[in-house]
């Protein structure tokens, strides 16, 4: 019989590698596959995406240096708004679509293509109606003062609150092609963060919601060039210690952007070679 230390140990490994801000997760796409050539699957509820015609699955470059990364992405071809996955509308998608002024986040990676000429918003994630809901976006090539910037954007018209990057996040001569992202809310303030830094934060007013209107469509990818990976959404606001400055140092997002994520075959092969060693040793 198994000693209660074992046990711990074991429950231990079952969980080793996964970060605390897995708790609260409600959905989570990992672009690994598109199932049955159509599907881009949600790993952790019910919102599963239709996908367009010119996305493929390419091997992602999403993760931190030294660490294993994630298998796929998706690599969006094109600037065209008919280019997308297709989350559904706020009947089907109401695990996303009703945060109103309740805490969310929404993390994720992406890797854009440079830019520099008109044409449209690269949206990595919206389900924005006419009177709330949410963006999250690079601007347009068009206009030199967002072009190539990571905004984000809570509620619609006079309710919008929105956070913008200072620099682009698109420019081929960038070091770090992927970058992290994050949108926290606790229901009254937005806070984004761009590979572990807070970038800028904006206070809800009286009529911002993150509720979309009813039939609004949430939608991953529309009109993005680029690669996009491993998004998440959670029902709470992930917390994170910051440094004298602007940047993470440890908590659930710090864990968010420094981990991978592992995969469930990893999991279970760690779990395994724990129960072989308890066999081997005995005892402690």
């Amino acid at each position: 019989m198994m000693k209660p230390l074992q046990l711990m140990l074991i429950a231990t490994m079952l969980t080793a590698g996964v970060s605390g801000a897995r708790a609260g997760v409600i959905a989570e796409w990992r672009f690994d596959a598109i199932a049955g050539g159509t599907t881009l699957e949600d790993q952790v509820g019910t919102i599963d995406g239709a996908v367009t015609a010119n996305v493929d699955v390419v091997t992602s470059g999403a993760g931190v240096s030294g660490a294993t990364g994630f298998d796929n992405a998706y690599d969006f071809l094109g600037n065209s708004n008919s280019v997308y996955v297709n989350m559904g509308t706020t009947a089907t998608t109401g695990a996303i679509s009703n945060f109103g002024t309740s805490a969310f986040t929404i993390a994720g990676w992406f890797d854009a293509d440079e830019r520099n000429s008109a044409g449209n918003y690269r949206y990595i994630f919206s389900n924005l109606g006419t009177n709330g809901g949410f963006i999250i976006h690079l601007g347009t090539p068009g206009t030199a003062s967002s072009r190539g910037k990571l905004l984000v954007q809570v509620g619609a018209g006079t309710g919008a609150v929105t956070v913008q990057s200072a620099g682009r996040l698109d420019l081929t001569s960038d070091s770090q092609q992927w970058h992290w992202f994050a949108a926290t809310s606790d229901g009254a303030t937005l806070k984004v963060f761009v590979d572990g830094t807070l970038i800028g934060s904006a206070a809800y007013n009286g009529s911002t919601t993150a509720t979309p209107d009813a039939g609004s469509t949430s939608l991953i990818g529309r009109a993005f060039d680029g690669r996009i990976d491993q998004i998440s959404v959670w029902n709470q606001q992930l917390g994170g210690a910051l440094d004298g400055g602007n940047n993470l140092t440890s908590g659930e997002l710090y864990d968010l952007w420094r981990q991978s994520i592992p995969e469930p075959a990893s999991v279970a092969l760690l779990s395994l070679g724990g129960l072989l060693m308890l066999r081997r040793g005995g005892s402690f």
